[in-house]
């Protein structure tokens, strides 16, 4: 499943919720990412003290569906008028390769053959090597 970003985004809740709910209505989507299949959205709900990240797996105009209590934090009720805001997590972050050096797991599907920067490779083995220069 693969997350989404948008820099920028805030808007507030359209309605009251409890710490149980599942879908928020938001009072604007203007800059809002499209939530696709396979895509979540990580979104901040706060009300001064009171903050929580729940993560978006669809929105139909207005109103998102929303799994509670993202990266560890606790699902509470949200007055109408709280801030909802797309801001940088920690999990945000985690997710990320180290750039120093980064180890992936998994399979990886590659085209056969294909194009890396200028040369046309054919892979052979189970790794493929490139040297920068």
């Amino acid at each position: 499943m693969s997350r989404i970003h948008a820099n920028n985004f805030i808007t507030s809740l359209n309605g009251s919720i409890s710490d149980s709910v599942t879908s928020i209505v938001l009072t604007s989507v203007t800059g809002f990412p499209v939530i696709g299949a396979g895509v979540t959205c990580n979104v901040t709900l706060a009300n001064g003290p009171d903050i929580e990240i729940v993560t978006a797996t669809a929105r139909s105009s207005f109103t998102l569906t929303v799994t509670r209590g993202a990266e560890s934090t606790v699902a509470k009720a949200f007055a109408s008028g709280s801030t909802v805001s797309i801001r940088p997590t920690a999990g945000s972050f985690d997710g990320k390769a180290d750039t120093d050096s980064p180890t992936f797991t998994g399979t990886v599907t590659i085209p056969t053959p294909f194009t890396l920067g200028a040369v046309s490779v054919l892979p052979t083995g189970t790794e493929l090597n490139f040297v920068d220069g």
